[in-house]
């Protein structure tokens, strides 16, 4: 389980140790430095109190070693002190010959500093040319002191020391912060974690907005937007079943009404009537279940998208005219099928659009009266490619027309078992592949036409045939 105090820290804690490591490398250089810094100011002095003390007196330099230029170095313990001084023709005055010269002339009165070996210890070196007093032309002496380096490696490093403790402890400091800050700031989180776990199952009531930081102001918006959602899916999902269940307990109860009848009649003909009625009830059942599937699959909100590919219009709809074309014939109507555009296709899920044509086609059959005609066409023009299906039944007032595609509404001055379904159907899957659905008087004024419109896919036109035969 991913924690999100532990993602937090890591992404703090790493960035500050690279920073520890960086800044523990800078303070080791200014400790260097630093420890330069003294040791070279305690030379500076030892020489130039060495050069003050130079006279050149009766022919000869005097070369007097005053004891403050050693006891400047009295602190430094276990270091050892060495001494150079030269004339300017390089003779040795004084001091330890082994102590290296530096190679190079030197600026009056400006000391240089250099590294070298004295019997097998580094020591630090200045340089210092100091004209002598007295002394013939202007002569120069060259003074040099120099100092191994005990005294200050331990200065460095307790220098080094010391700013990594101070950083050290900064970053403790900062990671106690930042875990009682991290517990405070997630504690609007955790409350909203015991807010939904608290709820009863099933309460779908928006989260609380006080005191709530303004980082997860988007997130409890979003919350609460899906919630509802939910709550408007699931009240629509409850009116969806308790009308079923009434749809379905109508048809059943004249079902066990049928049978129960049939039973008991010894009538031969009464038995045989209430079987086909049996049969026709049945039939009507299982075509309503059929929509009532096909409706909750249509609403189901996580239904997968619309398989779109492009699909021949003029097989599809023939197929689907086929297919109902003995519940025409039985019915006396005329099922026919005209082509108004060349080869027709469209964008479109093959399943959802056989549903829609079906529907509509087996709608027009029965609301349309005996002995009547339904014709669908293909149209296509500048709007996109459109399916029609047309009939000369009785067809929906314009009051009407838009409460038709409600769920279970049928026209009052209807006598059809249809069950209210389809044209819920229609639009539901037309909704889904982004198809208008319109509806429209027949032609002549007669009947109904719906045009289900696919906008997008335009053919050129030719004439029109006349009725397919089925």
């Amino acid at each position: 389980m991913i924690s999100l105090r532990r993602q937090l820290l890591r992404w703090l804690l790493i960035p500050l140790a690279l920073a520890v490591l960086a800044l523990s490398g800078f303070a080791w250089v200014t400790s260097e430095r630093s420890a330069d810094a003294v040791q070279d100011q305690l030379l500076l002095g030892s020489a130039l109190i060495m050069a003050e003390a130079l006279r050149y007196e009766d022919g000869a330099y005097q070369h007097p070693i005053p004891p403050a230029a050693l006891e400047i170095f009295q602190s430094a313990g276990e270091d050892r002190t060495y001494y150079r001084i030269t004339a300017s023709d390089q003779r040795l005055l004084t001091g330890d010959a082994a102590l290296q010269s530096m190679g190079r002339d030197l600026n009056d009165s400006e000391p240089a500093y250099f590294e070298a070996t004295m019997r097998g210890e580094k020591v630090r070196v200045v340089a210092l040319a100091q004209p002598v007093i007295g002394a013939p032309d202007g002569a120069r002496a060259t003074v040099q002191v120099a100092q191994t380096r005990h005294a200050h490696d331990r200065t460095a490093r307790r220098l080094w020391l010391q700013a990594t403790a101070e950083q050290l402890l900064i970053i403790a400091l900062a990671v106690v912060c930042m875990v009682f800050g991290l517990r405070k700031g997630l504690r609007p989180v955790l409350a909203l974690r015991d807010e939904l776990l608290g709820r009863r199952p099933g309460a779908l009531e928006p989260l609380p907005s006080q005191k709530v930081p303004a980082e997860l102001m988007p997130l409890v918006d979003t919350l609460n937007e899906q919630m509802l959602r939910l709550q408007e899916s699931t009240r629509s999902r409850q009116v969806f079943i308790e009308n079923a269940a009434h749809q379905l307990r109508t048809p059943l109860t004249v079902l066990a009404t049928q049978i129960s009848f049939a039973s008991r009649t010894t009538d031969a003909q009464d038995r045989a009537d209430s079987f086909a009625a049996v049969r026709g009830t049945l039939q009507h059942s299982i075509r309503m279940v059929h929509q009532l599937l096909t409706m909750a699959m249509a609403q189901e909100p996580s239904a997968a998208p619309p398989h779109v590919e492009r699909v021949a219009l003029a097989r599809l709809v023939q197929e689907v005219l086929e297919s109902l074309a003995g519940q025409a014939q039985a019915n006396a109507i005329d099922l026919g099928l005209e082509i108004d555009a060349r080869d027709p296709e469209a964008q479109c899920d093959p399943h959802m659009l056989r549903e829609i044509v079906s529907n509509l086609v087996h709608n027009a059959i029965l609301y349309t009266q005996r002995g009547g005609s339904v014709t669908a066409r293909i149209v296509a023009d500048a709007q996109g490619t459109s399916i029609v299906v047309e009939d000369n039944g009785p067809g929906i007032p314009s009051e009407d027309r838009e409460r038709v595609f409600e769920r279970f509404f049928r026209l009052a001055n209807s006598d059809s078992t249809g069950s209210g379904l389809g044209l819920a159907i229609v639009r539901e899957f037309a909704r889904a592949m982004n198809a208008d659905v319109v509806l429209k008087d027949g032609r002549d004024g007669r009947g109904v036409a719906v045009w289900v419109t696919f906008a997008g896919d335009s053919y050129p036109l030719r004439a029109t045939k006349g009725p397919v035969a089925i």
